[in-house]
């Protein structure tokens, strides 16, 4: 690494000596170094992290998702004689209306993604 040789090297370390850097400030130039790629390296790990999140929020929204529409499925279902029920758990009583029609293929299909 990037003054690794000016302390193993005996020619290397007499010519950068001669020019006023001391082992003590090569030591302390490496140190700085070392701590860059250390704070490079956490957060790479923190985007990392992050984006590991996202992902698991993502996936924990859409099973939620599923699990409410098939609540609301049921709810639908069980409780079709009794709109004031299906009101007071959240779920709106109004008709069903068919989707729209697709005006590009005229026909009630979603379009294909």
């Amino acid at each position: 690494m990037l003054f690794d040789n000016a302390k193993s090297d005996a020619e290397i370390s007499a010519f950068i000596l001669n020019r006023g850097y001391t082992p003590e400030f090569i030591d302390s130039e490496r140190a700085k170094i070392s701590a860059y790629e250390k704070a490079n390296q956490d957060q790479r790990t923190a985007v990392g992290n992050a984006v590991k999140a996202t992902e698991d929020e993502a996936k924990a929204l859409k099973e939620m998702n599923d699990w409410i529409s098939e609540y609301t499925a049921v709810a639908k279902v069980a409780l079709r004689t009794n709109k004031k029920l299906l009101e007071k758990i959240g779920i709106s009583a109004g008709k069903h209306t068919p989707p729209k029609k697709d005006k590009e293929n005229n026909n009630n299909t979603p379009p294909v993604q």
